[in-house]
């Protein structure tokens, strides 16, 4: 059965009257016969028309379940996010979806490696990741990107080195730095964001530990300009 595109939800199915002749043949067997002026249905015509009546009836009753769960979503669901996201964006979003969509079955895996690739793989079905404008890659086919928030590039200083300004990272050029290691897309992004500053940066330290660094410093705002 088809229905107009469109046509006002809740719409029951309507019963049109069959051509009698095109009916008949169809069926194999008469269904209906003369009375008097008018016609009535034959036996085969009655079994004919309760069988209907059942199949219109479970049409109906389909659709109406339809129109119940439309919007719904249930289903499993797998999210691989970066740890820094947790409190601020899985946590809330977890109990949204609870509210909003009680048959999702969400799994979350916290780790570092929140990568498109594990899209790619068909590992998850939704990662929360990072990217980085000093690495501009594109995304892999058939994959949808959404971003959520920019965070800004951030340096740690010791408290007595600046008063309060932005530093670009050219004048750090000359300063031995704490890094990311490079196998990290961080460490690559803070890499290539010195490379076009004009300078390679000289890593004293290489480590991805970044509250162990900042404990003992203050974090002032840095232009990559």
């Amino acid at each position: 059965m088809a229905a107009p595109t469109g046509s006002p939800a809740g719409q029951g199915c309507a019963r049109q009257p069959a051509d009698r002749g095109s009916a008949s043949a169809s069926a194999g067997v008469d269904l209906l016969r003369p009375d008097g002026r008018t016609v009535a249905l034959t036996e085969s015509g009655r079994m004919l028309l309760r069988h209907a009546d059942r199949i219109l009836d479970a049409v109906q009753e389909a659709e109406s379940g339809v129109a119940a769960v439309k919007g719904m979503v249930g289903t499993t669901a797998t999210l691989a996010a970066l740890p820094s996201t947790v409190a601020r964006i899985v946590a809330p979003a977890r109990t949204g979806l609870g509210s909003d969509h009680p048959q999702l079955a969400l799994t979350c895996l916290v780790t570092d490696q929140a990568h498109l690739r594990e899209l790619t793989l068909g590992t998850v079905d939704v990662v929360l990741g990072q990217r980085y404008h000093h690495l501009p890659d594109a995304p892999p086919r058939r994959i949808e990107l959404c971003a959520l928030l920019e965070d800004p590039l951030l340096v740690v200083t010791a408290a007595d080195r600046t008063d309060g300004r932005p530093v670009t990272l050219r004048e750090l050029a000359t300063h031995s730095l704490a890094v990311p290691p490079p196998t990290t897309v961080r460490g690559q992004a803070v890499l290539q964001a010195c490379h076009q500053a004009g300078f390679t940066p000289t890593a004293r330290h290489v480590t991805a530990d970044i509250a162990a660094t900042a404990g003992r410093k203050r974090t002032t705002p840095t232009s990559t300009a």
